[in-house]
């Protein structure tokens, strides 16, 4: 409950900046503080979530299941991680073969997701190289997203382990 009071306080505040309560804001610093007010909105879920453990490992996690376009949060996350890629002079194309592919799911669970395996992409990644993503629809009604990079890739051994929570492969243990 202890990270709810200051998160109220960004989103409060956030929302007095877009409301225009401090003076104008230029395109740049609307579209900027509308990304703060999201990623608290997601973080007081994901809080929510963790306050709730429990239904966590017993399996009954929550999901908001709304209609998600892959390629928007795709271009989010990429967004999010410029910094990251930009330092090691890395581009993430997105390779979709729908210009518009919508699927049901949970964003914030998605957007999490797409977060780490990007991130995990970069680190990996030597710097200079290109990282891909693409999505596309399978057979029932399914979708598939795939993260490509030229990377050293999970040591095979690793690969039973590969779920276990915390868990993290090193290239040594081949």
């Amino acid at each position: 409950h202890e990270l709810r009071t200051p998160l109220a306080a960004i989103k409060g505040f956030s929302e007095n900046l877009l409301e225009g309560f401090t003076g104008p804001l230029n395109t740049k610093q609307e579209t900027a503080i509308r990304r703060i007010n999201t990623n608290s909105d997601r973080l007081t879920r994901l809080i929510s979530d963790l306050l709730d453990l429990s239904q966590i490992e017993a399996g009954r996690l929550r999901l908001h299941l709304t209609q998600v376009s892959l390629k928007a949060v795709a271009e989010e996350v990429v967004e999010h991680l410029q910094p990251l890629l930009a330092a090691k002079n890395q581009q993430v194309h997105i390779l979709n073969t729908q210009s518009e592919f919508i699927i049901m799911a949970d964003r914030d669970r998605v957007t999490q997701i797409l977060l780490n395996l990007i991130h995990n992409a970069s680190k990996f990644t030597p710097e200079g190289k290109n990282i891909g993503i693409t999505s596309s629809f399978q057979n029932q009604g399914w979708a598939s997203i795939s993260i490509t990079d030229p990377g050293p890739g999970i040591p095979e051994n690793a690969l039973p382990n590969l779920f276990d929570p915390f868990f993290q492969a090193h290239r040594d243990q081949e």
